[in-house]
């Protein structure tokens, strides 16, 4: 923003405005959005059943045995949903676990479809690159631009 005001980032003109109009901010909080969703990381530990178990050998045995102790000291379960969940005995075991362990407690559980987090991505996207023309594209042209690309941002938004 300060950029801009002392006219340091490019810009164009346009027949509304009599400072020259600027996209930096879209593109900035774009990928600053990204940066952040790449590289945050969460305050509070978390156990990733898949990556921390061995998935071969007597060692997986050994493992799942030991998960009820986890689970003990475990506030919320997680659990991201396909469907093979159910055909896998310790992932049952596992929510059997917890929801039997620590009944004084409160504890959370959440179960989300596995599909969103790529559905949650093709959406920001979406939305970056509907809301790009709207900034870059001159103002007398943006009803031409504007309805094929609400039909095509309304369709995409239906079908996920």
């Amino acid at each position: 923003m300060l950029l801009c005001s002392f006219e340091l980032l490019p810009g164009f003109e346009r027949q509304d405005y009599q400072l020259k109009w600027k996209c930096w901010s879209l593109c900035s909080g774009c990928i600053v959005t990204s940066l952040v969703m790449i590289f945050w990381r969460p305050q509070t530990e978390i156990f990733l059943d898949r990556i921390c178990i061995n998935q071969v050998g007597h060692l997986k045995a050994q493992a799942i045995f030991s998960l009820a102790g986890l689970l003990r000291k475990s506030d919320a379960l997680l659990i991201l949903w396909d469907p093979t969940w159910t055909e896998r005995l310790w992932c049952l075991f596992e929510l059997a676990a917890f929801s039997q362990s620590q009944k004084t407690q409160e504890k959370v559980l959440m179960i989300r479809p596995i599909f969103l987090g790529p559905v949650t991505m093709v959406l920001f996207l979406a939305h970056f690159a509907a809301m790009l023309p709207g900034v870059l594209v001159p103002h007398g042209s943006r009803g031409t631009v504007y309805t094929p690309l609400a039909a095509a941002h309304l369709f995409g938004l239906a079908v996920a």
